[in-house]
């Protein structure tokens, strides 16, 4: 096993880890991101229908 430097290590690939991860690169540090799968399964992919409900206006709801 090859053990690379990094300079901040993120662990999980959801919204709040690649914002983490995006602002580290973006102040020049180097930046490695585990996610435990290839496909998205977490909160992040989930938590996209409760946030599409909030951009409609009051009343029926729409599907």
């Amino acid at each position: 096993m090859t053990h690379t430097h990094c300079d901040v290590a993120i662990v999980g690939a959801g919204i709040l880890g690649l914002s983490h991860a995006y602002a580290a690169a973006r102040r020049g540090l180097s930046v490695r991101v585990f996610e435990r799968t290839a496909t998205p399964l977490g909160a992040s992919v989930r938590n996209f229908g409760q946030a599409l409900v909030t951009g409609q206006p009051p009343g029926v709801m729409s599907d």
